[in-house]
């Protein structure tokens, strides 16, 4: 039997909210865009190459103000790859570290509300933007 036979943990949907990030270990830091939202993380597309190796803590805030409520400051990144188009963008895994309980209602709310949209055919909840992500 597989382990957890490729079942997540918490409910994932697609989101698309631009923030900003920085990896201080690294002295790293541009924009980006949360994507794969759930109350314990969110997947990272950027346009920087960033070494996963040693799980550096990632700071993020939102860089629109309404969408604040739903983007922890502190994130552990636990995975990267580039695109498979290549393109130039890459993707990371990122596990929110010690949300507070405001985060996690905000998180659970919006994960719920986009999950119900989309099984109502309102959309997935991506929008075509062309947000710079460097």
């Amino acid at each position: 039997m597989i382990k957890d036979q490729g079942l997540r943990r918490h409910s994932r949907v697609r989101d698309d909210i631009p923030v900003r990030w920085y990896v201080d270990q690294l002295s790293l830091e541009g924009k980006g865009i949360l994507r794969n939202i759930s109350i314990s993380g969110a997947m990272l597309e950027t346009k920087a190459m960033i070494a996963v190796e040693n799980a550096p803590l990632v700071m993020l805030k939102a860089l629109e103000s309404g969408e604040s409520i739903f983007v922890p400051p502190l994130a552990r990144m636990v995975w990267g790859r580039m695109a498979r188009a290549g393109g130039g963008y890459f993707f990371y895994g990122l596990e929110f570290k010690d949300p507070s309980s405001a985060y996690l209602n905000a998180l659970a709310s919006r994960v719920e509300a986009k999950s119900k949209s989309a099984q109502f055919g309102l959309g997935s909840g991506i929008a075509d933007t062309s947000w710079d992500t460097r």
